[in-house]
């Protein structure tokens, strides 16, 4: 009888236990031993937020009198140009001029028509902040073939990368990394100057390869930036052919299209494509040049900023217009850039007839309205 009590008894006990463990282990509940029943939050993690700057600068140009001025009697300095406008670009993320000139020791330095500046530039353009520098311009191969390589090659010493020019089997867009966030930079022009470059050298603009290099960089990058180098030259107006191309590579899936090359700058707008806000810069003009004939002189940089969560967008876009003065300063001739939008702060630098013509200018090139989407997304 007494074994029949104890068997019926630790039946009951193992009754108990798996009844205890089937209550501690259902799905949903605590498995804590606080006794209190509640049910665990689900916390949903929301995606980081990153954010960076991407300036673009106009074309970079160095004349003989820039280069005359910059000489030393043994070497050149050319960073005095760029010493006011540095705290702005050396501020973004990844800042991005257009390189018009060629970089060959074999050939003496020289201007318009060839160019061909001292190796010294990319010292001050990198001191200036810049981090890349496009190529695919008409002044590509001024020097032949062995100045469009080593200006490549010199770029790349100094620290900086180039795009748009390169050996024939390189690619030549450039996927920059900053803070999480990838920008693929792709760079065209619409020709050479009549000398021709070897296949494959220098990007043409070919809708058909631009097409196909977005496709490429797409799965690799989340914000694809094109530069292109179009248009007729000292015409500010926008040209239709311009608009219909700048807004097909929109189309194609650039998220910002960015112009050079008529030496003045043209409007900016932002263009809808396919539900997506792309801004287009039809030109940002001179950035620094010995140009003086009228808006030679006054030129643009894009200030994007593009914020990653899902996926990267443009959450605000400004245009920031650039003047460049020639002054004397302790018996030197400077070309130097200077930020238009406080022309008044260099009063010692600009006399007042030429800032009246800075402001005016000034506001006819920020003068973008659609450009709000971006700022109340």
């Amino acid at each position: 009888m007494k074994k029949t009590v104890s068997l019926f008894l630790s039946i009951l006990l193992l009754i108990y236990l798996s009844a205890c463990s089937a209550t501690n282990n259902t799905p949903g509940k605590s498995s804590d031993m606080s006794g209190s029943g509640q049910e665990k939050d689900i916390v949903k993690e929301e995606p980081v937020r990153r954010e960076i700057t991407i300036l673009t600068a106009g074309d970079i140009m160095f004349h003989n009198p820039q280069i005359k001025a910059a000489y030393t009697g043994k070497t050149y300095n050319f960073k005095p140009s760029f010493e006011e406008i540095k705290p702005i670009i050396e501020k973004a993320d990844i800042a991005i001029g257009n390189f018009e000139t060629t970089i060959n020791p074999d050939k003496k330095p020289s201007g318009y028509p060839t160019f061909n500046a001292p190796v010294e530039v990319l010292d001050a353009i990198k001191y200036a902040g810049f981090d890349v520098l496009t190529t695919a311009n008409n002044h590509a191969m001024d020097t032949g073939t062995k100045g469009l390589l080593n200006t490549v090659e010199a770029i790349k010493e100094h620290g900086m990368i180039p795009v748009g020019t390169g050996k024939k089997d390189d690619d030549k867009f450039a996927i920059v990394e900053k803070n999480g966030v990838n920008v693929a930079i792709l760079s065209y022009t619409y020709g050479t100057n009549g000398i021709k470059a070897p296949d494959g050298m220098v990007n043409l603009i070919d809708k058909d390869k631009i097409k196909s290099d977005i496709e490429r960089v797409k799965n690799r990058s989340d914000f694809v930036l094109v530069m292109l180098h179009t248009g007729t030259e000292y015409i500010r107006k926008v040209e239709d052919f311009q608009y219909a191309l700048f807004r097909e590579i929109a189309d194609m899936g650039a998220d910002a299209v960015i112009g050079g090359h008529p030496h003045v700058a043209r409007k900016s707008e932002v263009y809808s494509s396919n539900g997506r806000n792309v801004f287009i810069s039809y030109s940002m003009g001179n950035f620094i040049s010995n140009q003086t004939a009228k808006y030679t002189d006054i030129g643009t940089m894009v200030e994007l900023r593009v914020v990653k969560t899902d996926t990267a967008k443009i959450e605000d876009a400004r245009v920031i217009p650039v003047y460049r003065s020639i002054i004397k300063q302790g018996g030197r001739t400077i070309h130097q850039v200077l930020p238009a939008e406080n022309i008044d702060k260099y009063s010692d630098k600009v006399p007042v007839s030429r800032r009246s013509y800075v402001k005016q200018v000034y506001g006819e090139l920020t003068d973008i309205k659609d450009i709000e989407v971006f700022k109340n997304r």
